[in-house]
């Protein structure tokens, strides 16, 4: 029904990001996971909001495929300050890498981070110091897509 919909509003393949709010509590993840999946068929990419934020940000990610994640500010805010900010970070950016997931950080509000995120392997951030929010975000490669895991 929702892919039905988009299509009836014009909503093009390619010009949405779905994201889903790792910290929101989901009781039923396969129907999630089902979801998720036909959106991405349709061509639309989904983001794991707030990565790291809540308790089962490795169970979604296990069993949710996901284009892209966003490592919460909280752990962003102080990284070019606080060490264990840089390690939390740079396991969420091996982690992605890993599975070939996009990494985007949040509260991205001075070069001093910019300099850390990039040190650490974030192609991608967002926040104040980088501007206005714009359309367009980049797409990963259709090779890059990594496949949800059997349950």
């Amino acid at each position: 029904r929702l892919i039905g919909r988009l299509r009836k509003a014009g909503a093009s393949a390619g010009h949405l990001l779905f994201e889903v709010t790792e910290s929101a509590r989901i009781d039923n993840v396969p129907a999630l996971a089902r979801t998720l999946e036909r959106l991405r068929e349709a061509g639309h990419a989904i983001c794991l909001d707030d990565f790291g934020a809540g308790f089962s940000s490795l169970h979604y990610l296990k069993h949710l495929t996901v284009d892209f994640i966003k490592i919460d500010g909280s752990f962003v805010r102080n990284l070019h300050e606080d060490n264990a900010s840089r390690v939390f970070v740079h396991s969420m950016a091996e982690l992605a890498r890993g599975l070939g997931i996009t990494c985007i950080a949040e509260f991205v509000e001075n070069a001093a981070i910019v300099d850390e995120l990039r040190a650490l392997g974030v192609p991608y951030g967002q926040g104040h110091y980088l501007g206005k929010p714009t359309p367009g975000l980049p797409r990963p490669p259709a090779g890059a897509r990594r496949q949800r895991e059997p349950e």
